[in-house]
């Protein structure tokens, strides 16, 4: 998980993920962002909350 910044190619891979965390009270919609450079092999990842536009996704809760 070194290898994170970003490079100047074009050719950039990316994929977007949604996770949705259920607390007792709330739930907080979670988008992650990752990406991939196959030319050189630089790589990333962004996360940010989503807005509530998104909470009416139904997704299941992942836990680690």
């Amino acid at each position: 998980m070194k290898n994170q910044g970003w490079c100047e190619h074009l050719s950039k891979v990316s994929k977007y993920s949604i996770l949705k965390y259920q607390f007792e009270d709330r739930v907080v919609i979670l988008r992650v962002q990752t990406w991939m450079c196959p030319e050189c092999g630089m790589h990333g990842a962004d996360t940010e909350i989503a807005d509530d536009a998104l909470a009416a996704i139904e997704q299941p809760a992942v836990a680690y």
